[in-house]
């Protein structure tokens, strides 16, 4: 969920960027966050315990709480922590509230997409936690030229567990549409 969590606001703007410009000919986005109907499981009061957790000088232990509250499993939890990038996660732990509110504030409007010309693929582990199964099938078909690619036994980390994978689904994706 981390990785949700760092570049969520950034795979909405790219969405949001598709409706104002014809420069762009092709998008992959990777699980979109939408808000849905499924909660993530968070109580009212786990942004602040994470704010709290920051201002004390323990972004770890923020992180591996917000990881916790959102489902992610163990072993991908191990991954993420075993990158080394996750140090950079941690020293930019104090934004992640900012972009959960990002996430929950956007309101996802189908008609506005209606008419987008822009073919989107819309990549999806199928192990994935089922509110990012839910915001992916919910923009399917959304934007007309759209289709979601499904990588078999996936979940959100799939670009740390089967990169190759991906890959294997952005080339075709941006071959077969030239």
């Amino acid at each position: 969920m981390l990785a949700l969590l760092i570049g969520s606001v950034l795979i909405l703007c790219a969405l949001e960027a598709a409706l104002h410009t014809a420069r762009l000919s092709m998008l992959a986005l990777n699980e979109p966050p939408i808000p849905t109907t499924i909660e993530v499981g968070n109580s009212p009061d786990v942004i602040d315990k994470f704010n709290a957790l920051v201002k004390a000088g323990r972004n770890e232990a923020a992180l591996l709480l917000a990881n916790r509250v959102s489902g992610t499993p163990a072993e991908e939890l191990a991954r993420l922590r075993s990158l080394p990038s996750w140090r950079a996660h941690i020293r930019a732990a104090h934004t992640v509230p900012r972009e959960v509110m990002g996430v929950r504030n956007y309101a996802f409007d189908p008609g506005r997409f209606k008419r987008l010309t822009t073919p989107i693929l819309f990549l999806l582990g199928s192990e994935s936690p089922p509110v990012y199964q839910a915001a992916t099938c919910t923009l399917q078909g959304s934007p007309p030229h759209s289709r979601i690619a499904r990588s078999t036994g996936q979940g959100l980390d799939a670009a740390l567990t089967a990169p190759h994978l991906l890959r294997q689904a952005v080339v075709n994706f941006f071959r077969k549409d030239r």
